[in-house]
């Protein structure tokens, strides 16, 4: 009875310590946070038109459902699907529809809309339960709501000034790549033309 009582015991210790490593494994493939994901870059000069998105997590997340809706219109601009992920302090680059550049070696995906860097712009990055996760607003909210073409041209990237931060700035172009290190070129113009 004594053996029988010890091998019991030894067969249950065995038992929990399996599954505490199967908790270990399923834990280690979780899905990442979404909420860690914002926009990061926005870039509309010629060769570059893109939109970068920045993963500030420590996990990999899936972007299926994840939308970017442009000027408030109701339909998405784009919509992440199943096969679009974007790794732990990850990039991932959404490309004008008719870029056909520069951008190509960095993109993860194709945009269904353009912008221009001289037109007022807002940008909104929602999850698939149409929470909004970031969002990029470039004279959008000061016009009334309306597009409107800025007072100055722009060829450089709108992007935060650190990747997942949370202060926009005009920066040299470094789509796909971070932002941390690349060159100031001041603020985001406000101005419009009358």
């Amino acid at each position: 009875m004594k053996k029988l009582f010890v091998f019991a015991a030894i067969a249950l210790a065995a038992l929990v310590s399996c599954n505490k490593d199967k908790e270990v494994t399923k834990d280690d493939n979780a899905a990442g946070d979404i909420t860690k994901v914002c926009l990061n870059e926005v870039c509309g000069v010629v060769g570059y038109k893109g939109i970068e998105l920045y993963n500030a997590g420590d996990k990999e997340c899936s972007l299926e459902g994840v939308t970017i809706f442009k000027n408030g219109e109701e339909l998405a601009c784009w919509t992440g699907t199943a096969d679009d992920k974007i790794a732990a302090k990850g990039f991932f680059v959404i490309k004008g529809k008719k870029e056909t550049t520069n951008i190509d070696a960095v993109a993860n995906s194709v945009s269904t809309a353009s912008f221009s860097p001289t037109k007022s712009l807002l940008l909104e990055l929602k999850d698939a339960d149409g929470k909004v996760l970031s969002t990029f607003d470039r004279g959008w909210k000061a016009n009334g709501n309306a597009e409107v073409t800025l007072a100055v041209t722009v060829e450089d990237s709108y992007a935060l000034t650190t990747d997942g931060g949370t202060t926009w700035k005009l920066k040299a172009i470094t789509i796909g790549a971070s932002n941390n290190n690349a060159a100031d070129k001041g603020e985001i113009p406000t101005a419009v033309a009358q």
